[in-house]
């Protein structure tokens, strides 16, 4: 069957499309139409990152003159003497997508803004604006604030206000915005899809009860913020949940991270929703049960990018036909591409640990062949100095032996002459005198003769 044979808007034609071709697995409309596809020019484009947005100057404007610019990129918008910096990048499409930024480790330092997802405009087929929390501006290091605010003041219904007036500039309805974060993004997502009715959410690993997720953090908003997360608020941002029936909430959650699980899992009860792997539809709330447990922070696992990018076309999908059984096995293959892919994460974490290690006890063997070698460098000068002396030492020895020969036969001469009668010794010596005195008168007597 040819492709033209699908429907451009289907789940069928965008699947259909995405085996034949890798690239066309986001959106048709993403690539060339042409036969011949340059893979690598088409990936180039949807990785590149554009700096630019980096070195414009900020734009500091009142909520009610604020004017989207497709020129501008940074703003900072005041509205209720808070001040809301946002990332913008421009699209041609009418639909407007709202990344809003997540939380940090308690105790830690976090900078604002902090714009999270940006990188992932050439895989969102419309408008991006990225949002981050300004309580962090006086709070850097409480780690999750949830763009809470104060007892009377909810940050989030002026985010909501600000979203719907740059959705109005760019020509976008509310049905057209898609709102997604993970963690305290998620649950802030959720409570937007709340004040927003008719948006769509994409909530990652969200919290639902915040004074349960970190003790320190309940600790910290009561003693610095005095607001109690354990009790009831007028704006019900303690216990979040997706109630608004217009707005269509897809939860993605990971059961095998026990922080999240003790999260969702009263809130899916709550719901009346079962926990089913894969893509399950529940009137306007999608759940997407993944299961990766192959990862170091089981917390930080979640769809990103492509993936990201397949589930909002099945959320687009479902809010058109309402029909969630085409799209089910998909959901099961996001569901094992995920695993696979911290599966591979966790190995090469592990791969990386293990190679530090070898290079630590590279570095210490080579360390210790260093030190060995400079030692038997030396020892072998040594050992040198030392075969010279005890060469000298052998020359000394023999001289020695010779003596001691010598020595040895003065004392035989010695001890001979020790049992030499002393009267021999004396005849011995006197001998020469005495024949010299037998002779002389004979010398003498002769000498006369002549």
């Amino acid at each position: 069957m040819s492709i033209d044979a699908y429907r451009k808007k289907s789940l069928d034609f965008f699947f259909f499309k995405g085996v034949i071709s890798m690239e066309h697995i986001f959106n048709h409309s993403l690539f060339s139409t042409d036969d011949m596809i340059n893979i690598s020019a088409e990936r180039t484009r949807l990785y590149s990152r554009n700096n630019e947005w980096t070195k414009q100057d900020i734009v500091h404007v009142n909520f009610s003159d604020f004017q989207i610019n497709e020129q501008a990129s940074r703003y900072c918008i005041d509205y209720n003497s808070i001040p809301y910096e946002l990332l913008y990048f421009p699209d041609k499409s009418h639909r407007l997508f709202v990344s809003l930024s997540s939380g940090h480790c308690f105790g830690a330092v976090r900078n604002y803004p902090v714009f999270h997802r940006w990188t992932y405009k050439p895989f969102l087929d419309g408008h991006l604006i990225c949002f981050d929390d300004p309580m962090f501006i006086s709070n850097p290091t409480a780690g999750v604030l949830w763009y809470y605010g104060t007892k009377e003041h909810s940050y989030l219904s002026d985010l909501a206000d600000i979203i719907k007036k740059i959705a109005e500039q760019v020509d976008c309805s509310i049905s057209d915005i898609c709102i997604f974060g993970s963690s305290g993004g998620g649950t802030a997502s959720i409570m937007l899809g709340n004040l927003l009715p008719g948006c769509t959410i994409m909530a990652i690993n969200p919290q639902f009860k915040l004074s349960i997720w970190n003790a320190s953090i309940t600790k910290y908003f009561l003693e610095n913020l005095h607001i109690d997360l354990t009790q009831q608020d007028k704006f019900e941002r303690n216990y979040v949940l997706p109630l608004n029936n217009c707005s269509t909430f897809l939860l993605v959650l990971n059961p095998a991270s026990p922080r999240d699980k003790k999260q969702f899992m009263p809130a899916l009860q709550k719901l009346n929703i079962p926990l089913k792997y894969g893509l399950s539809e529940y009137g306007n709330i999608i759940t997407f049960i993944h299961f990766s447990i192959n990862s170091v922070d089981l917390h930080h696992t979640m769809p990103e990018q492509i993936l990201m990018r397949f589930l909002f076309n099945i959320i687009f999908e479902y809010k058109i036909s309402h029909d969630t059984n085409k799209f089910k096995e998909f959901g099961y293959l996001i569901a094992e591409l995920l695993n696979k892919k911290y599966g591979w994460i966790s190995t090469l974490g592990e791969m990386k640990k293990n190679y530090t290690e070898l290079q630590d006890k590279y570095q210490e063997l080579s360390i210790s062949y260093n030190s060995n070698h400079e030692l038997l460098e030396s020892n072998s000068v040594k050992i040198i100095e030392l075969e010279n002396r005890v060469k000298e030492y052998e020359k000394c020895i023999r001289k020695l032996n010779k003596i001691k020969k010598k020595s040895h036969k003065l004392q035989l001469q010695i001890t001979s002459m020790k049992k030499t009668p002393s009267w021999r010794i004396g005849y011995a010596i006197t001998w020469p005198f005495r024949t010299v005195r037998k002779l002389w008168p004979r010398m003498l007597c002769g000498a006369g003769k002549h």
